[in-house]
């Protein structure tokens, strides 16, 4: 690859030039579109989308309000697209994503008498070792899949069945994984029951 083909890559790729794609992409918004709402040409909106160019703060900030998000978000400070800072200020404080935020904001609204069963949980000795066995379940999911890939692609790049030699490494591996993923996933609910049994005790002694 030259070295004018990698630096077009790198720019490409950067957060802001992504992020305005992401977002045309998901509203179904052509460049055109893009461009007569914020008073810029389309060549110029192609430029910003493919990192050829960089909009000054005035265009970022039409940008950011034509789409509803935050100037943060576009320019990847932030993985907050809301505009909203009490939910902006929670994503920060908590690590939460924007969505998990909106999502526990939707329950309080709907039904507010969850919220005492999600203090439980945070509170509950067990929950430490729970998120820890959620983690290490999808860990252990991951890696297995990534074999597995690994092996599909080996067999796929066979010309004739009769090349097929067995990778024993690969397929040892494997197994220690799908071993490792289903003690993860006992583990997971074994946590999940402690809970449950905690709710249980603590109930009885109200």
């Amino acid at each position: 690859m030259s070295r004018n083909k990698s630096l077009k890559n790198e720019v490409y790729d950067k957060a802001f030039p992504h992020r305005l794609r992401e977002l045309m992409k998901q509203t179904g918004k052509t460049q055109k579109e893009v461009g007569q709402a914020i008073e810029k040409t389309r060549q110029a909106v192609g430029y910003y989308a493919d990192g050829s160019s960089s909009p000054d703060w005035e265009t970022l900030v039409a940008l950011a309000q034509y789409f509803n998000v935050s100037t943060d978000w576009l320019l990847g400070i932030s993985d907050a697209k809301s505009t909203d800072n009490d939910i902006l200020s929670a994503c920060q404080i908590t690590g939460l994503s924007e969505e998990a935020i909106q999502n526990l904001t939707e329950i309080k609204r709907q039904y507010p008498d969850y919220i005492d069963s999600l203090n439980f949980l945070l509170q509950s000795t067990n929950f430490e070792n729970a998120l820890y066995a959620i983690y290490a379940y999808k860990d252990s999911i991951r890696y297995l899949n990534g074999l597995r890939n690994i092996r599909k692609e080996q067999v796929g790049q066979l010309q004739q069945v009769e090349d097929y030699k067995p990778n024993t490494f690969l397929l040892e591996e494997i197994h220690k994984a799908t071993e490792k993923m289903e003690l993860s996933e006992y583990r997971l609910s074994t946590q999940f029951s402690y809970i449950v049994q905690e709710i249980s005790r603590i109930t009885n002694e109200e």
